[in-house]
């Protein structure tokens, strides 16, 4: 990245993290993604000369650190690197308040909504053995993400993992979204049936249990209940004969 040629704090905070694709991955990095490939997992549309450029970076300026293992290797934040957990926290209660807007079709991606949930789970809470959950999204074009639970592991896979799926979650894309950035209630979703399970009911009851979702911020209440309160109302009027 060019400098700016200021001898200014936020000026050369820039010079290390203002680059196109750089705050995301150290959003993914501290989200505890750790090799090459789970990095671009996490960031759809990135090109791997890019991801490879961008770490480059960060390691030059003392963010990331590259650790060699046979085979491959893994990146670790550095004490520097963990500092910016905060910062991170602070743009993402600050883009909720004044950038989220309604998502337009093309920033909704359902593997990356499906990878970001399974980052995210709590391994206390999920069943015991091995359970898959398939996705199927409405209102884009891939239509189906598989999640495979075994202990406390989880991975994404884009290709049917084997047998049928012991529980299967049918979801608007926009919904579903909308939902894991608390931009809407679950139950409300699901009350309008744009969120639907299929599968035993114990599964069906606990899935959203399965997961650590993600924090409110508190300036965001007021829009989150009137966005809310707008969605039921269209319901209510559909159902109105």
């Amino acid at each position: 990245m060019r400098s700016y040629h200021q001898y200014c704090p936020i000026a050369m905070a820039a010079e290390v993290l203002g680059d196109r694709w750089t705050l995301l991955i150290v959003r993914e990095l501290l989200a505890g993604s750790v090799r090459f490939n789970e990095l671009q997992r996490g960031l759809p549309g990135i090109s791997r000369s890019v991801l490879a450029q961008r770490l480059r970076l960060l390691q030059r300026e003392g963010v990331v650190v590259r650790v060699e293992e046979t085979p491959g290797c893994r990146y670790e934040m550095t004490p520097a690197g963990r500092e910016l957990e905060g910062v991170l926290a602070t743009f993402s209660h600050w883009g909720a308040r004044w950038a989220l807007r309604e998502p337009r079709p093309e920033q909704l991606d359902p593997a990356r909504l499906v990878w970001a949930m399974h980052r995210r789970l709590r391994p206390d809470r999920v069943p015991e053995g091995r359970t898959v959950v398939e996705f199927r999204f409405y209102g884009c074009r891939r239509e189906r993400v598989w999640l495979v639970i075994e202990g406390r592991k989880a991975s994404v896979c884009l290709k049917p993992p084997g047998p049928e799926p012991d529980l299967v979650i049918t979801a608007a894309i926009e919904s579903l979204y909308l939902v894991w950035l608390r931009q809407l209630p679950l139950d409300g979703e699901i009350r309008a049936g744009r969120i639907r399970t299929e599968g035993p009911w114990p599964l069906a009851r606990a899935w959203p249990d399965w997961f650590a979702w993600r924090d409110l911020p508190p300036a965001m209440t007021a829009d989150w209940q009137g966005r809310a309160e707008k969605r039921e109302l269209a319901v209510t009027e559909e159902a109105t004969p």
